[in-house]
């Protein structure tokens, strides 16, 4: 008959604490135990003579040498159903601890069950507390077939078998009561060079073991916890005078376990010791951040990404730093900035430690950066400013005060125009949130609110005269689109769309200046509005919106897309329209969103977008263009409007040409200048168009360019990374004391082969 439970206990030396431990497992009531002891002929003998006459024990005699070969043995004599391992200085405290533990686990089913574990010489809140093998009843059918074993040939093998068990299990469980006390030392508790080179192993074995389970996004967040816990306190286990050597080795350790965009996931004080190293260039600069990390955080974080704004940089950050309200963070990203910006940036860190410094390697654009910053922000609300733009000195009173009083998702404010040629400020009905009127202002509103006005599709999709929770932020998974203009848009959006609890207030906070080379008026960018809008009509799909909001959504599209093409100047207009041409093109092979389209879009933009997918080229425009020249009114091509009513006059010209052929009949034209107007018209197609290809060459080498800058830079620093650990596992003891192993396994191979 088999027995409940098997318990497995390795001896190296007999010592008294061996002892306390066999009595507290067999003077256990209620339950059939097998002791299994393992040990050598001379340990057994003494052990033997002691409880000769109890019937519980099962002793077998080995020359193994480390405890995990003696698991290993002790589990292939099991005669139970379940396996509990220990070591000789580990006790039950109770007597009816095992039945408790048995009883939760069998009645359940579970694999596994994780019991508290006190430990005598080691702290209680550090990772081993969870990662050894002692405070776990497993199922032994769990362990047979999934071919579980402690691999006693790597260092610290319990660590792989504690993850290689739990990620592998859908049935485990907790008992919160204490059931054993040990003397559990840990061997990389004293730091030596071999042990960071072993423990540098040890995580990347973990890392892959955990990506090719299954279970790696349910386990996650518990994973990356206890982690990085683990690598953070062995990074402190280091000597003050080797972490100039160790700290870059540590900061790409933690790069490669986590994505800066699940850094969220992180308990608090985890995530804070990550944001520290993260931005810290050497030690002493982490130790530094890390300690006013724990000192302080902040209420408002604000994020301010710059790229080449030397100009107007020192007015956005006084801005900033001169608030009525003061208890904030400053995290300035710099998008690989060319001129002087970084520079203004450090001069104002070394008088303000409430301003962080992040560096992208590479321009990637606004998006990316606030995404970076989002990551690293410690504030309880986020507030994000353009670096040419500036806010009042009391925004973050006003506002704060409102969104703490109202425990709102955000709170947003009206914007200001400031055109720096003419240094005059003026309002617009757009960025006053005009659609907003008083029965919005001061109230708590959300979606639903809003469909009254359309508001979804009317206010200013700027993240900038928001303040937002940071909760609502990282708990809804919102982040801007990357390497992308108009990343606003799908923000806006999903902000609007996850909210409950939105407010307005009234007074015209930021001011937002207007400037000819900002991102925002290069033209060659325009493009992507049509790529923006499209991501829109995809996320309100997701989240289940496209149905309730699928009228003013499409319309929004075709207006967008409309409107943008009449901001262009010529030659950036027929770009455009192409781009235009094959986005409609690809929304007609959409069946069902297209029948939407010709059901809820108006008359004008549905003909809007049935006649730029006739044409393949820019005829409209065209047309237009011509008419304007006869009458003398074009001062360029940016003034051309659409006028619908031409539509019908094309296909009539598709047809026939009779009205132009009866205006040359009345006015017969000169020969001469007609033939001297086709051969200039044929020269400026045949210019404009290579003008476009080599345009749109030169956009796409850039983009190339830029991708691969990057994938360089990220393999020269793997390549050093990879060069530092193979210099530690080369110079290790356990590389040395391998060498005759890997040189026999060589020549078997060969030998087979």
């Amino acid at each position: 008959m088999a027995n409940n439970v098997s318990i497995i206990i390795p001896v190296l030396e007999e010592k008294e604490e061996l002892y306390h431990n066999i009595n507290s497992i067999i003077t256990q009531k209620s339950i059939d135990i097998e002791l299994i002891i393992i040990s050598d002929n001379e340990n057994l003998s003494i052990i033997r003579n002691k409880y000769h006459e109890n019937n519980k024990i099962r002793y077998y005699n080995t020359t193994a040498t480390k405890i995990e070969d003696m698991w290993n043995l002790g589990l292939k004599k099991s005669t139970s159903d379940y396996i509990i391992f220990l070591d000789q200085t580990t006790r039950f405290i109770t007597c009816t601890a095992v039945k408790n533990i048995y009883t939760k686990i069998s009645e359940k089913n579970l694999d596994i069950l994780e019991y508290n574990t006190p430990i005598k010489s080691y702290p209680i809140n550090t990772l081993e507390t969870a990662i050894f093998p002692m405070n776990k009843i497993y199922s032994k059918n769990y362990l047979i077939k999934n071919n579980f074993t402690f691999h006693s040939e790597l260092k610290y093998n319990h660590h792989i078998f504690y993850y290689d068990t739990l990620i592998n299990s859908d049935k485990i469980g907790t008992y919160n009561r204490n059931i054993l006390i040990t003397q559990y030392e840990n061997s990389l508790n004293h730091f030596t060079e071999d042990n960071i080179a072993d423990y540098m192993i040890l995580v990347e074995i973990i890392n892959n073991l955990f990506y090719e389970s299954d279970k790696h996004i349910e386990y996650k967040k518990d994973y990356y916890n206890l982690l990085i816990k683990s690598i953070f306190h062995r990074y402190d286990s280091i000597p003050s005078t080797s972490k100039i050597h160790y700290f870059k080795i540590f900061k790409d350790l933690l790069s490669n376990i986590i994505p800066e965009k699940e850094v969220h996931l992180l308990h608090d004080e985890l995530f804070l010791c990550f944001q520290a190293m993260m931005i810290s260039n050497h030690d002493n600069e982490f130790e530094k951040l890390r300690k006013n990390n724990t000192n302080r955080t902040p209420c408002i974080s604000v994020i301010i990404p710059f790229y080449n704004t030397q100009s107007y940089i020192r007015k956005c950050i006084d801005s900033v730093l001169n608030q009525s309200y003061t208890d904030i963070e400053v995290i300035c990203v710099n998008d690989n900035s060319t001129d002087n910006s970084l520079e203004i940036i450090k001069e104002y860190k070394q008088k303000d430690d409430r301003i962080v410094i992040i560096n992208n390697k590479i321009n990637y654009g606004a998006g990316y950066s606030r995404n970076r910053a989002l990551r690293f922000a410690r504030g309880k609300y986020i507030n994000f400013i353009d670096s040419d733009d500036w806010i009042d000195s009391s925004t973050y009173e006003l506002t704060y005060k409102k969104v703490e009083e109202k425990n709102l998702d955000f709170i947003m404010y009206r914007l200001i125009n400031y055109n720096q040629d003419t240094d005059e400020t003026f309002e617009d009905y757009y960025y006053n949130l005009g659609c907003l009127h008083d029965n919005y202002t001061n109230k708590v509103f959300n979606k639903n609110d809003l469909h009254k006005v359309d508001g979804m599709f009317k206010l200013a999709v700027s993240p900038c005269n928001k303040l937002f929770k940071r909760e609502f932020i990282q708990s809804n998974n919102i982040y801007f689109p990357e390497k992308i203009t108009f990343e606003d848009n799908i923000f806006f959006f999903k902000v609007m769309l996850m909210a409950e609890r939105i407010s307005f207030t009234p007074e015209h906070l930021y001011y937002r200046r207007r400037r000819e080379n900002s991102v925002m008026s290069t033209q060659e960018h325009f493009s992507n509005v049509i790529t923006i809008s499209t991501e829109a009509i995809n996320l309100f799909k997701k989240l289940g919106f496209y149905d309730e909001y699928k009228q003013s959504l499409l319309n929004f599209k075709v207006n967008v897309s409309k409107n943008f093409y009449n901001k262009l100047d010529y030659p950036y207009k027929k770009y455009y329209y192409n781009s235009m041409h094959e986005d409609f093109i690809n929304l007609k092979t959409d069946e069902e969103l297209y029948s939407d389209l010709e059901k809820y879009l108006t008359q004008d933009n549905l003909k809007f977008i049935e006649y730029v997918i006739k044409y393949e080229k820019d005829t409209l425009f065209d047309i237009n263009y011509e008419k304007s020249m006869k009458t003398g009114h074009v001062t360029n091509s940016s003034t051309i409007n659409y006028d619908f009513s031409t539509i019908n006059e094309i296909e009539e010209i598709d047809n026939n040409e009779n009205e132009y052929k009866k205006e040359d009949e009345i006015h017969p034209p000169n020969e001469d200048l007609i033939i001297l107007c086709k051969n200039n018209a044929e020269t400026i197609n045949k210019l404009s168009s290579r003008i476009f290809t080599l345009t749109d060459d030169n956009n796409k080498l850039i983009y190339e360019n830029k991708e691969l800058n990057e994938k360089l830079d990220l393999m020269k620093e793997e390549n050093i990374l990879l060069k530092e650990r193979l210099l530690l596992v080369f110079s290790s003891n356990s590389w040395n004391i391998t060498r005759p192993l890997r040189i026999f396994m060589r020549r078997v191979r060969k030998y087979i082969q």
